[in-house]
Formats: C-alpha cells, sequence, structure tokens
C-alpha cells in the first residue's frame, strides 16, 4: 500500500499549493488592504526562491541524465512540466488580485498610472526628475559584433531596445541595446500632487523607456520589451570530497552569482523578435518564459506597504508584554530567573522583517 504513488503528493507541487494558499490571503476582505499586497509581494519573493533553488535543482538532473523517481513516481522531466502548468495559472491569479488591490486601493486616493497619462505639470516634474536622478545612473549597454549580450545578474530588470538610424540612402540601420533598470532607485515613483487626498505613482521602468530617446541620441526607436531573468542559485557542494568545507561554501557562493538563467518574465507588449534574441543569448527555451500582465516583480511593493498615514489599512502593531513569570523580577538577571524555572516566551512573525 505505501509503496503506490497515488497515495503520495509530490514535494514540489505541493509547495506551489502552498504558495498559492498565500497568494489566496490576498483576495481575503477581512484582511486590511495593504496586507492584502504584501500578501502579494510575499508569494512573489516565495516563487523567485522556488526557480532558484527548487526549479534550478530539477534542472540540474535533467542535464546530467539523472532519471530518478519521486514518492509519487514523478521525475525531474514530468516535475518541471507540472511545475510549469501549475506556475503559469498561479502568476495569471497574482496578476487578477494585484489588479484588484490597486484598484481598491484607488478609493482611498491611491493611483498607480503611466508617464504618458500625466498632465503636462507633472510631466514637466518627471522630467526633471529623470534628467537628475534617473539618467546619471542608467548605462546603456550596446550588443553586436564586438559588444556580446551583457551578463544580466539574477532578478536585475532591464529593458531590450531595438533602435535605427536613417542612413543616406532612406534605408534603416538596425541595432540592439540593453537599459538596466537601476536597483539604487526605488521602483515607485510618487508624482507630487497639492491635494493630500491624491496621490499618484509611476514606475521606474515606465520612466525609463518612455524617455529612452534620451540615451540614443541621433537614433529612433523601433520597439522595446522589460525582462527579468531569474538564475540558479542552487549550492552544489560535495562535504565528503571537499577538503576545507569552508573553501568550498565561499567557492559555491561566487559561483552562484553567476548561475545559469531558470526563467525568463516578461511584461507589456512582447515583441517576438526581441523576446527570441533573449531566449537565445540567455539559453533559454520558450517554455521558461512567464508573461506578466502588469509589472515584473512584486517584491517592490514591500516598501509601499509601509507608506506613511496608513495604519487603518494595516495590522495593528502587535504590543510586546512582559511575561508574569518576569513581573516580580524586574532588573533582575534573567539567566537567574532561568536557573530557577523554565520559561516559555513567544517571538511572533510579524517583528521579523521580510
Amino acid at each position: 500500500m505505501f509503496n503506490n504513488a497515488k497515495y503520495y503528493f509530490n514535494r514540489e507541487l505541493s509547495w506551489l499549493k502552498f504558495n498559492q494558499r498565500v497568494l489566496l490571503e490576498s483576495i481575503d476582505t477581512n484582511t486590511p488592504l495593504l496586507e492584502r499586497l504584501r500578501f502579494i509581494a510575499i508569494a512573489s519573493s516565495n516563487l523567485d526562491e522556488f526557480f532558484m533553488i527548487r526549479v534550478a535543482g530539477l534542472r540540474h538532473q535533467v542535464v546530467n541524465g539523472i532519471v530518478k523517481y519521486d514518492a509519487a513516481h514523478m521525475d525531474a522531466k514530468a516535475q518541471l512540466k507540472a511545475i510549469d502548468e501549475s506556475v503559469q495559472r498561479l502568476v495569471s491569479m497574482q496578476s487578477t488580485y494585484l489588479k484588484n488591490v490597486l484598484c481598491e486601493l484607488e478609493s482611498h486616493g491611491f493611483y498607480f498610472t503611466y508617464p504618458d497619462q500625466l498632465d503636462v505639470k507633472s510631466k514637466a516634474w518627471l522630467r526633471h526628475y529623470f534628467e537628475e536622478h534617473i539618467y546619471p545612473v542608467v548605462t546603456p549597454l550596446a550588443v553586436d559584433s564586438g559588444h556580446p549580450f551583457p551578463f544580466l545578474t539574477n532578478h536585475t530588470i532591464n529593458a531590450i531596445v531595438r533602435i535605427f538610424q536613417v542612413l543616406p540612402d532612406g534605408t534603416k540601420d538596425y541595432k540592439i541595446a540593453i537599459l538596466p533598470i537601476p536597483s539604487v532607485l526605488n521602483r515607485i515613483i510618487e508624482i507630487p500632487s497639492r491635494s493630500n487626498k491624491e496621490h499618484r505613482f509611476v514606475y521606474l521602468e515606465d520612466v525609463i523607456t518612455y524617455y529612452a530617446i534620451q540615451f540614443f541620441q541621433g537614433y529612433g526607436i523601433e520597439d522595446f520589451m522589460v525582462f527579468r531573468i531569474t538564475r540558479d542559485a542552487d549550492l552544489e557542494i560535495d562535504e565528503e570530497e571537499a577538503t576545507d568545507l569552508l573553501s568550498e561554501v565561499e567557492a559555491s557562493l561566487r559561483r552562484r552569482r553567476r548561475g545559469d538563467a531558470v526563467r525568463l518574465e516578461v511584461c507589456g507588449d512582447v515583441k517576438d523578435n526581441l523576446l527570441d534574441f533573449v531566449l537565445t543569448s540567455v539559453e533559454l527555451e520558450p517554455k521558461d518564459v512567464y508573461r506578466i500582465d502588469g509589472h515584473l516583480d512584486c517584491r517592490m511593493y514591500f516598501d509601499f506597504c509601509n507608506y506613511p498615514g496608513l495604519d487603518h489599512l494595516r495590522y495593528a502593531p502587535f504590543e510586546p508584554k512582559l511575561p508574569s513569570e518576569l513581573v516580580d523580577h524586574e532588573g533582575e538577571s534573567l539567566f537567574s530567573v532561568i536557573g530557577k524555572q523554565d520559561l516559555f516566551v513567544h517571538h511572533p512573525l510579524s517583528l521579523l522583517r521580510w
């Protein structure tokens, strides 16, 4: 009986079900609105880690020709196929739930918009912000015969841009460039407003693509695509063969920074020619692509959930209490107290920083 695969769940698919339950917390109307947004960010962060470790490990098995069945009688190839189907549904749910939460935020005066939808005065402010804070920290990367596709680090967001220059004979000379979205700047930019009742925000990558022509003087922009790469971060350490375990861990951590790509996320109006170019460059296949209906990397909402003045949209802060066993021992060493008797204390997760 206990050898029958039908009585077992696959570990990876079971974990995805867990993360789906985390995501479902974002549609619970009994939960404060910003906490619902935080659950979306948590689910997104969880999924990143899942691909970096769990999916990367399965891909290692496939590449190395290892055929190993788990208790649910699934080998690595079958698990990867099932994971893809499950994650595609999960990211679709996430996009829908996020739109609903952002829509509800509008009733509280918080609007996420695009640069081209701003009024003239707001566009003038945004142009100044771009020139003063964004333009100096963005370095376009050319991709051609003399400049191979650059190594893009794990979880960075980039825009691939197809630019052209009109030649004297009227034909167009096309080139490819990468615009890295700088991680040193906040992804969510607030547009100043005279009214405290309305707050408008734009996303950093939208601002960069909106003003992208400023990086390519003398060129026109044919099209662009925003994308994000997730890389293998699994540690491969043979503890039995390693003569110096600490050195082996350090070496593995260095290799981890340049791990192979395991997932490609794209959003917006995806251009097939640019998508194929990126896939070839990072050695991924179409099955490794996840099209996001919205903006990439929901982890950016962690900071936004702490926006000041919105305590009514968050859980009430937890007030720690002194254990009754310590009430009569204030000022006394804790070790002298626990030397007399055991104490049971509770450390709530809400005090930890995600």
